[in-house]
């Protein structure tokens, strides 16, 4: 699995999966969401672009969203409880379609493989989201400097880029950023093309036969 591909899934499934133990195992974690393996699988292949359409189909459902955001202007309170709507259905009727697919032969083998990866690709991005958090704080103890320059670094860019566009743009661009990050690690992307721009530029010459 690529790196990361489900850090923002697996935040959004523990608000609802509470009952997973901080030193989650893989088959402890397959235990705990197998209700969501079968969602899990197809956000899977959806963002490793499994189909050649895949990347159009992201990037239309991410536009489509914030229009309907920018349209309808929403305060956070109602936001907020639309999400939580929105979730606390799909929670409820998640086990019933995953077990009318397995009965209708829409969860094959292959697909429990691809699951325990999922799994595993999540313990994987736990333990180093833990690990980051780890090193800021041993940063904050050891080296408070550093960790105040950083940290004013960082969100004074955020206020700075908060000035010139708006929170709707700016999610935007981030919500598009981490969708298509799996996809684009999963078919090397930016060195294919970047490759191709020292290619074409001179900086790599052809190989002579």
């Amino acid at each position: 699995m690529v790196f990361l591909h489900f850090r923002y899934v697996y935040i959004l499934v523990c608000l609802f999966k509470m009952t997973i133990p901080a030193d989650t195992s893989v088959k402890s974690l397959e235990f705990s969401l197998r209700d969501w393996r079968l969602v899990l699988c197809y956000v899977d292949d959806l963002l490793v672009w499994k189909e050649t359409f895949y990347p159009l189909c992201l990037l239309t459902s991410v536009s489509f969203f914030h229009v309907i955001l920018w349209a309808v202007q929403p305060s956070v309170l109602a936001f907020v409880a639309s999400l939580g709507l929105l979730l606390t259905f799909v929670d409820f009727l998640l086990p019933m379609i995953t077990e009318w697919a397995i009965a209708n032969g829409k969860y094959p083998q292959s697909r429990e493989v691809q699951y325990r990866e999922v799994c595993a690709s999540l313990i994987h991005n736990k333990e180093v989201l833990s690990e980051l958090f780890k090193k800021a704080i041993t940063m904050r103890t050891e080296q408070p400097q550093k960790f105040v320059l950083i940290s004013v670094g960082f969100f004074g860019s955020l206020v700075w880029f908060g000035t010139f566009f708006s929170t709707l743009f700016l999610s935007y661009i981030l919500f598009s950023i981490m969708i298509f990050l799996p996809g684009i690690q999963k078919h090397d992307v930016i060195p294919k093309y970047y490759n191709y721009f020292r290619y074409k530029t001179g900086l790599i010459k052809p190989k002579k036969c």
